[in-house]
């Protein structure tokens, strides 16, 4: 079965590589056949096995040669490993199906803003309103797990204006803010420090070993807070 788990999760995160590509080139995420970003040929089906292609094609587009962007086996593996956590918390149950949802939607949202600095309102909105009404329906959801969206939440929201207005710095954006208020729903209120801690500390240890990166030193530079507060949900949660 976990033979079965890390293929899922590789065929799932090749989906998650192609739509985080696609959207952060403005190309159509559904409808357009894969294709080589640099030469525009067409993809064949052994191209795009999950792991195993990137490998076979030894990192080079089949046609132009050009080297393959090396988030895509990046992405599968994680998805895959991501989605053995659940299988080895949840078990094959219908909350492993409920939270598998959840968190390959999260992953598909952090990774566009790891490129792009943007989370998408229509994902976090989505999954608030499933986790709401499915996680209702399963008992994943109760009237502590409210109170705890408000706390993250309102946590993010008091880090925002603060350090909009009294600092006068975008440290925090809303799009963090509203996935804070989705985050706060899937922990139990006595893991929010948690969640703030690991988040804060991954994003620390992202800093400084990227510090040397010369766009690091710029003053308007930022880090994308997304990925490490989706981070700190997984060690929260699934670890």
């Amino acid at each position: 079965m976990i033979i079965v788990i890390f293929i899922l999760g590789a065929v799932l995160g090749s989906y998650s590589a192609c739509t985080v590509i696609r959207y952060s080139q403005k190309l159509p995420v559904i409808t357009a056949r894969s294709q080589c970003l640099f030469c525009g040929n067409m993809l064949k089906w052994w191209h795009l096995i999950p792991l195993v292609s990137f490998f076979l094609l030894k990192g080079k587009c089949w046609y132009c040669e050009k080297k393959l962007l090396l988030a895509y086996p990046i992405i599968e593996f994680l998805n895959s490993i991501l989605l053995l956590l659940l299988y080895n918390h949840y078990g094959f149950s219908s909350n492993f199906f409920y939270y598998l949802v959840i968190y390959q939607f999260l992953f598909i949202s952090v990774i566009i803003d790891y490129y792009t600095y943007t989370l998408l309102d229509r994902i976090t909105f989505f999954l608030i309103l499933y986790s709401l009404i499915l996680g209702g329906i399963l008992g994943e959801i109760s009237f502590i797990s409210l109170v705890g969206s408000l706390i993250t939440g309102g946590l993010g929201l008091a880090l925002f204006v603060y350090f909009l207005y009294v600092r006068k710095k975008y440290a925090l954006g809303l799009g963090d803010v509203k996935l804070l208020f989705l985050l706060g729903l899937l922990i139990h209120v006595s893991e929010i420090p948690y969640l703030f801690l690991y988040s804060s500390l991954a994003g620390i240890f992202y800093y400084i070993i990227m510090y040397k990166n010369k766009k690091f030193l710029e003053e308007d530079y930022a880090i994308p807070f997304g990925p490490f507060l989706f981070l700190g949900l997984v060690l929260v949660n699934l670890l």
